[in-house]
């Protein structure tokens, strides 16, 4: 009986999970400060050869 639960509880557990996690990032995209758009110039932090 007690393998049953492990069976159906962790994929539910999981699941919900991955959902939580998919949720909250989104919602986190909402909040972004306005330098978050700005350009890197990538060049002034990678030397080159």
């Amino acid at each position: 009986m007690g393998e049953y639960i492990h069976v159906f509880c962790l994929p539910l557990a999981y699941i919900w999970a991955r959902i939580t996690l998919i949720v909250i990032a989104l919602t986190e995209l909402r909040a972004l400060p306005p330098s978050a758009s700005q350009t890197v110039d990538w060049t002034r932090f990678i030397p080159h050869i």
